[in-house]
């Protein structure tokens, strides 16, 4: 590119194009709002029955707070009473339903991802969490109805202090296999 070409080419070449309204050199894809995931169907299901009617804890929506030694009572995405019991000592997750019980080990973990619950269904203080087990999307578990203040110490106790650095071991890992 540089034999033979003018001044004013080389420009356009190293200049990044504007794509933005605003000139920032922003793409619309950037500058979109994202969307709520309680506008797809498996979710606004959920959210519209409300607030479970079984006693569950109350969401504080500012601060931390350890992990209660029995677990957190929460809905899971069929609309569930459940249990989610953090087993630091096997490394593994306790998904316990009146049904059953799925001991899902924090290695299989590949990502946990969370949006606040609708403030107008009464959710301020309360998290949507999906804890994706498998490879795929329709591989996340969902859970509503977790109180905000233990949202980031179920991403510690899952995936580790450094969720980045395990998510690219488990990519080199599984590469390899």
């Amino acid at each position: 590119m540089l034999m033979a070409s003018t001044a004013k080419d080389i420009m356009q070449v190293v200049t990044p194009p504007v794509t933005s309204a605003s000139g920032l050199g922003l793409d619309a894809a950037a500058t979109a709002t994202k969307t709520s995931i309680f506008t797809e169907t498996e979710h606004a299901k959920i959210i519209k029955r409300g607030k479970p009617d079984f006693e569950i804890e109350k969401g504080i929506t500012s601060g931390r707070s350890n992990l209660p030694p029995l677990g957190v009572t929460v809905l899971n995405q069929r609309g569930m009473k459940t249990r989610l019991s953090f087993r630091n000592e096997t490394q593994e997750l306790q998904i316990a339903t009146a049904e059953r019980t799925q001991k899902v080990s924090y290695s299989s973990c590949v990502r946990i991802q969370s949006e606040d619950m609708p403030v107008e269904q009464g959710g301020e203080g309360y998290a949507a969490v999906g804890i994706q087990v498998g490879p795929t999307e329709k591989s996340v578990l969902w859970f509503y109805w977790v109180p905000k203040q233990y949202v980031e110490n179920i991403k510690d106790a899952v995936l580790g202090q450094f969720p980045a650095a395990q998510y690219l071991l488990n990519q080199i890992l599984n590469s390899n296999s």
